[in-house]
């Protein structure tokens, strides 16, 4: 399923593949997490949940792993791709790139040490806890899965 994200990422020569959890509740507002203060890399800032896809690992499978060690949830279904990514230098001087997948889960939110604080928001709240420069990006994470979702829904 998502054998061509990570076919395309190579070819564009990211050299960090990340994966994020678009988690929406029941009144359609999206999970975002704060990074812990203690964090090397953007220490208090808020953003979708996920991380890292380790070497040899699927974007399904990485996915759940991220989910279920920063969030203590477990991933119950993959809706699909959103189909936006967000590329960017980071963690030192490598060249990012963040896939976002919606996904259903079920647990209790309990954070791990890479996370400070959770709130689920809807759109109208992405200035308050986005920085500037991923304000836009977020924005249209967001549209798409409200729409996804609506769409799905529906049938």
């Amino acid at each position: 399923m998502f054998v061509n994200l990570l076919k395309q990422a190579q070819s564009d020569d990211i050299t960090r593949l990340n994966v994020a959890a678009v988690l929406v509740d029941n009144d359609g507002k999206i999970l975002i997490t704060q990074r812990a203060a203690t964090k090397k890399y953007l220490p208090n800032i808020w953003h979708i949940p996920g991380g890292q896809i380790d070497a040899g690992e699927t974007v399904i499978e990485a996915l759940k792993r991220e989910v279920k060690e920063e969030l203590d949830l477990e991933i119950t279904e993959i809706i699909t791709d959103t189909e936006i990514v967000h590329d960017y230098i980071g963690h030192g001087d490598q060249k990012s790139r963040t896939l976002f997948i919606l996904a259903k889960s079920v647990g209790q939110i309990t954070l791990d040490y890479e996370n400070q604080a959770y709130k689920y928001i809807d759109i109208d709240e992405i200035n308050q806890y986005f920085e500037p420069n991923v304000q836009e990006v977020n924005r249209r994470i967001f549209e798409a899965s409200l729409e996804i979702l609506a769409t799905t829904t529906q049938s």
